[in-house]
C-alpha cells in the first residue's frame, strides 16, 4: 500500500512544485516541525516516493539510526550517495583539503573521518581540537566541488529526526548547509524535527520555508484518509477517533492494517 499523509496538502503542493519545475525554485530549504508522532517521517517518505516516481535523486538520513562522529562523517556519506547517482563526479578539492591536513598533522595519529586513535606516543590531538581548524576549509572545498560538478542537477536532501543529530551536525547544517551559496544550483534541503531541535541554531532566512504540523487532524480528514486506503466503514473510523482522541500516530497504526485487509 502506498504511503498516505493525512492533510498537509499545502506542504505536498510545495513539494510537487519542486519536483515538477524545470528551473530552481526560489525556496529550496524547508523545515518541518512538530511534536513526536505527528507525521513528519510519513511526510518525508511520501516525498521520497514522489522523487522516485519523478526520477529525482534523493538522499535520506534519519538521525535516530545514523551515527556520525563528526561533520566529516556526514559530508563523506553525502558524497558516497552522490557518487552512486553520478559516478563520474569528483570531489577533488575536498579530498585534497583532507589530505593536506593529514600531511601537516605530523604527530597526530588520524584515520579517515577525523577519528583519532589514542596513543601514549607524541602529542595526540583529539577530534574536538581538530574540528575548529579543519571544518571551515573542508566545508568550503565541499561546496566548491559540489557547485562545480552538480550545479545543474536537481537533488533532494532529507534530514529526519533532526533533534537527535549531534551538535556538530546541527552546527554544520546551520552554518554551512543552510547558508551555502548555491545560486544556480538545484539542491533542495528538507529538515524534519521536533520544535526544540531548531531553537539554538540559525534557521531563519528569507529562502527557508517553515511548516508546523498540527497536533491533531479533524474527523473529516480521517474520513478522507479512510477513503484513500479503502476503509468504507466510517463507524470504524469514528471509534478509532474517539478512542485515540485523534492522535495521528495511533490513528495510522489503527487504520492502515484495516485498509490493507480491504485491499486483499
Amino acid at each position: 500500500m502506498n504511503i498516505v499523509v493525512v492533510d498537509n496538502n499545502h506542504i505536498k503542493q510545495h513539494f510537487s512544485q519542486i519536483i515538477t519545475s524545470t528551473t530552481a525554485q526560489q525556496i529550496k530549504k524547508i523545515i518541518i516541525k512538530s511534536k513526536s508522532g505527528k507525521g513528519k517521517t510519513s511526510l518525508l517518505k511520501y516525498f521520497i516516493q514522489q522523487c522516485g516516481a519523478a526520477g529525482i535523486p534523493c538522499i535520506y538520513f534519519d538521525f535516530k539510526t545514523e551515527d556520525f562522529k563528526s561533520e566529516i562523517d556526514f559530508t563523506d556519506q553525502i558524497i558516497y550517495y552522490l557518487t552512486k547517482f553520478y559516478n563520474k563526479i569528483s570531489f577533488s578539492s575536498y579530498d585534497a583539503c583532507l589530505q593536506d591536513y593529514y600531511q601537516l598533522s605530523n604527530n597526530e595519529i588520524i584515520i579517515k573521518n577525523i577519528k583519532v586513535i589514542q596513543s601514549s606516543i607524541g602529542n595526540i590531538t583529539t577530534s574536538n581540537d581538530i574540528a575548529p581548524r579543519i571544518i571551515p576549509k573542508v566545508a568550503t572545498a565541499f561546496w566548491n566541488d559540489y557547485n562545480l560538478t552538480l550545479s545543474d542537477k536537481k537533488i533532494v536532501l532529507l534530514l529526519d529526526s533532526f533533534e537527535q543529530a549531534p551538535d556538530t551536525i546541527h552546527n554544520w547544517v546551520s552554518r554551512y548547509l543552510l547558508k551555502a551559496d548555491l545560486s544556480g544550483n538545484q539542491l533542495y534541503t528538507i529538515i524534519a524535527g521536533q520544535e526544540g531541535a531548531f531553537y539554538n541554531y540559525a534557521m531563519d532566512s528569507d529562502d527557508i520555508k517553515k511548516y508546523l504540523l498540527p497536533d491533531n487532524y479533524s474527523l473529516e480528514d480521517w474520513y478522507k484518509f479512510g477513503e484513500q486506503i479503502h476503509i468504507i466503514d466510517k463507524n470504524y473510523i469514528d471509534r478509532c477517533f474517539n478512542y485515540y482522541e485523534g492522535e495521528p500516530f495511533y490513528m495510522c497504526i489503527a487504520l492502515k492494517p484495516q485498509g490493507e485487509l480491504n485491499d486483499k
